[in-house]
């Protein structure tokens, strides 16, 4: 038996997401390079920690990243954390299909650096790109080669996060 879903019942589906996240429904895509990122990452699992869709409740207001980096942490199993206030390193955020780049860049000057997080990444999965914006203004973009982040020594190649 099929399953119809109105077309009405998936936009509110949507909408609510979106409230409560604060950004547009990922797509497949978004969730591709999300994947590669941590995959990317897991090399460094005993220097640092690593969180997707993580809810953080910072001094600047609250954000929810694609995949954010902390120093290495202990996680307690017995103690879930539902919005965490400690701020990371690096915060990643990946364009969805619906989302407009202003919405991204003001949310990375206002809460994330305001926060002091110390670089910002944003994926643009059309263009097959990766801007790397830091607190002082300057921003790189990259669209070939190894992304190396200064604060970290995290190496990440474009290959990797465009990998199918």
């Amino acid at each position: 038996m099929d399953l119809i879903i109105s077309q009405d019942y998936n936009d509110t589906i949507e909408n609510e997401y979106e409230l409560e996240r604060g950004k547009p429904m990922p797509s497949i895509n978004h969730s591709q390079i999300q994947t590669n990122i941590v995959l990317a990452l897991a090399k460094y699992r005993k220097e640092f920690s690593f969180f997707t869709e993580l809810d953080l409740e910072l001094t600047s207001g609250r954000a929810v990243p694609d995949v954010c980096i902390y120093p290495k942490m202990t996680i307690n199993w017995r103690k879930d954390i539902i919005r965490f206030t400690e701020v990371p390193i690096i915060a990643f955020e990946i364009l969805s299909p619906r989302q407009a780049l202003d919405d991204i860049t003001t949310k990375i000057d206002t809460i994330y650096f305001s926060a002091d997080v110390k670089a910002a990444w944003i994926v643009f999965p059309s263009l097959q790109t990766v801007h790397v914006l830091t607190p002082n203004g300057k921003t790189k973009a990259y669209t070939e080669g190894v992304i190396r982040d200064a604060t970290t020594g995290i190496e990440i190649s474009i290959e990797d996060i465009f990998a199918d």
